[in-house]
């Protein structure tokens, strides 16, 4: 047999195994890019309901320090046309504290739950206390016992 024939057979071009390997490259590549984005979504969702509740507990304490204080300070009077706010069940109140209300605050779909409480340092002093938790999750029909993250925040007003 001549040696020109041989090398007419000679077929350049991918075996089935090499194709298969590379779509099997370029999917695990596609399902890693589509995890990474499904996660940092998630990721995203958690923080903004954290910087939420915080900005709720600093929001309520700063108010009621506005207010000197004060022991009458209603934070549902204050708030009921700006939040959707209602006394509830919240979380306890530290060691030492009185409780002044637990709420609860539904912003973008979250149920955030509030404590806010007060102790008098001194006769001139007084320490406000906001305590908040929520849901990480961040679903709607959320009950304090499921609460799963909080953010508490103290601060001093003279009376």
């Amino acid at each position: 047999m001549p040696k020109s024939n041989l090398k007419s057979r000679c077929v350049k071009g991918f075996s089935i195994v090499e194709a298969m390997i590379a779509v099997l490259v370029v999917a695990i590549a596609i399902l890693g890019t589509m995890s990474l984005r499904y996660q940092s979504t998630l990721d995203y969702r958690r923080a903004e309901v954290g910087v939420s509740g915080s900005r709720l507990a600093l929001m309520l304490v700063e108010t009621w320090r506005g207010s000197a204080g004060s022991d009458t300070f209603d934070p549902v009077a204050t708030f009921s046309t700006d939040l959707t706010i209602e006394a509830d069940d919240g979380p306890d109140e530290p060691s030492g504290f009185i409780l002044l209300g637990k709420y609860k605050i539904e912003l973008n779909n979250v149920n955030y739950f509030v404590t806010l409480s007060y102790k008098d340092i001194n006769s001139d002093l007084r320490a406000l206390n906001s305590n908040v938790t929520w849901e990480q999750r961040g679903t709607e029909e959320t009950e304090v016992e499921d609460t799963d993250k909080s953010f508490a925040l103290t601060i001093y007003v003279e009376k």
